[in-house]
């Protein structure tokens, strides 16, 4: 009986070495490639005399920006340059911001735009475009309903909000996100946004046009609020 304890207890010591040194092994190469980046990043401003050869150079204000750049890579470089990578093991980049199908038709709908000054951003938090009264009762509440919310686009015309699209994939057809649509088209309504929805990448063109529509209303608002003003 002790010799089958002593095997186990043998068997998770050797595991949980073996995940010890996975991890220090780990830890240890992103180390290297932080090192490297940075080393990089430093070495394009390595001298200021091949700085000053590059053509761009060509008035003082750019030789003052070399000093700048060259005394902050340095500065990040002595800060950080022992972290402990250990405590962000679990933490790596996103290789891309948004979906192949969410970036298409972003593209699209981008081409169609091009005419007009809308601009359209992506992957947009709700507590960037929606307020919630700091003073209400239950205002935390509210506040976390939209946190760590998001709207795959959203579209502006200089800095003023147009409207909102959701691109709605197979994955909108699960109860917790059929709740969380729900919640979404009733807010909007409320605050009086448009929350335009999309099914089919395909009809980016019937978007388009319902956005420089939404465009048109607010320009007229806004032209409507400006003589009102003026009286």
């Amino acid at each position: 009986m002790e010799w089958i304890i002593l095997t186990i207890f043998l068997y998770f010591l050797v595991k949980k070495a073996k995940k010890k040194k996975q991890t220090e092994e780990l830890v240890k190469q992103r180390k290297i490639e932080n090192e490297e980046k940075i080393k990089n990043e430093v070495k394009k401003y390595e001298t200021k005399e091949e700085y000053q050869k590059r053509p761009e150079v060509k008035n003082i204000e750019d030789k003052i920006k070399y000093e700048e750049l060259k005394k902050f890579y340095n500065e990040t470089n002595e800060k950080y340059q022992n972290i402990d990578y250990n405590k962000y093991k679990n933490y790596s980049k996103k290789l891309k911001i948004m979906t192949e199908y969410e970036y298409i038709f972003y593209q699209r709908l981008k081409e169609y735009l091009k005419d007009t000054n809308l601009e359209i951003q992506t992957q947009v938090s709700l507590q960037a475009i929606i307020n919630v009264d700091p003073k209400a009762k239950g205002q935390m509440a509210d506040r976390g309903r939209i946190k760590q919310k998001y709207i795959d686009y959203v579209v502006i015309n200089q800095n003023e909000i147009i409207c909102c699209i959701e691109l709605d994939d197979y994955t909108h057809a699960r109860a917790e996100r059929v709740q969380r649509d729900d919640f979404l088209n009733e807010l909007f309504l409320a605050i009086n946004l448009r929350l335009i929805r999309v099914k089919n990448i395909s009809d980016y063109d019937k978007v388009g046009h319902i956005i420089k529509i939404e465009n048109r209303k607010k320009l007229a608002e806004k032209a409507k609020q400006e003589l009102v003003a003026k009286v």
